[in-house]
């Protein structure tokens, strides 16, 4: 997707929700920062549906899925769950940042799959 995920190549890389329970890394990365930058990278490792899985996010507004890897365009055996674009809104304030993330969404994770969400430039 030229334009709408540089920020797989950016050299920053935060990790910044590890979940050991659920089975979840989530992970920002991007270069310069800004919408079409910034990349968020969320991973199931489980064999459970999680809907309604809760991220931080750097920033507000609509966060578009730019890949799932459970779609079933892949293949037709994948489950085909859905990820609809995720609308983060900011914390109440900075004792309640998610993640250490200034803004919060919910994600739907598939089993043993991979989302990557990015922002539209502005």
């Amino acid at each position: 997707l030229p334009g709408q995920v540089q920020g797989l190549q950016g050299p920053n890389v935060n990790v910044f929700n590890a979940n050991d329970t659920e089975k979840v890394v989530a992970y920002h990365r991007w270069g310069n920062g800004g919408p079409s930058d910034d990349v968020i990278v969320v991973a199931n490792f489980s064999h459970r549906l999680l809907a309604g899985y809760t991220i931080g996010l750097p920033r507000a507004g609509r966060w578009r899925v730019r890949f799932n890897s459970d779609d079933q365009s892949y293949d037709a055996g994948f489950g085909g769950h859905l990820c609809p674009d995720v609308i983060s809104a900011p914390a109440r304030d900075a004792a309640h940042m998610f993640d250490g993330m200034p803004c919060l969404g919910n994600v739907t994770l598939a089993p043993y799959s991979v989302l990557i969400l990015s922002q539209d430039r502005e």
